[in-house]
């Protein structure tokens, strides 16, 4: 287990891949799904406060910095038609899946029912971007994803207390951008020797 000032080292490199994604997306070399990247933003800020109604060391920082950065991706997804990716109606089924994960957090005062209820609603709120990983891949870039898991590895080795509201969304985000980075990585290789 690493000091508790590793979950601080732990944002800043997440957040690198986040701002990375975001000049990428400026820039039009991404294409970030739109209703993915709104719950990703939408959904870490609710585990967060719920989080910060119970005891948890600043692990808690992650999440909100996790919830922070999507919403940039989303505003320069808009100021770069580049940027665009189009959404389909399995991605809006998916947004109703999660809206309603959302309104069943809303409807307890459990915080720990509100971060499962949470996770699930980013489980289907993510759907849509991890089939265009396998898809589509040439609209991602795997190695933000890459940053992204190291910063979460990084939080999670910086865990002090192996309860659920102290590693639910750390880990999550882990396993979460570990496999995109991976999906993303090997598609695009596939893809090329296809080509070739």
């Amino acid at each position: 287990m690493l000091p508790e000032y590793f979950a601080f080292i732990s944002t800043v490199i997440a957040s690198i891949g986040g701002a990375q994604y975001l000049w990428l997306t400026f820039h039009g070399k991404v294409q970030p799904n739109r209703v993915t990247y709104f719950f990703w933003g939408l959904f870490p800020l609710i585990a967060f406060f719920a989080q910060s109604s119970t005891e948890v060391s600043s692990v808690i920082w992650i999440t909100l910095a996790m919830g922070v950065l999507p919403f940039t991706i989303l505003v320069a997804s808009f100021l770069n038609t580049s940027a665009y990716w189009k959404i389909n109606n399995r991605d809006y089924i998916l947004a109703v899946i999660a809206i309603t994960s959302m309104f069943l957090w809303y409807l307890t005062s459990n915080p720990m029912l509100a971060i499962v209820f949470a996770l699930l609603a980013d489980m289907f709120a993510s759907i849509p971007t991890i089939i265009k990983c396998y898809t589509n891949p040439n609209s991602e870039d795997w190695r933000p994803y890459a940053i992204n898991s190291v910063g979460f590895f990084v939080g999670v080795l910086a865990i002090q207390t192996w309860s659920f509201p102290e590693y639910s969304f750390v880990l999550y985000f882990f396993l979460l951008t570990l496999l995109m980075a991976v999906l993303i990585y090997v598609r695009q290789i596939q893809l090329k020797q296809v080509e070739n």
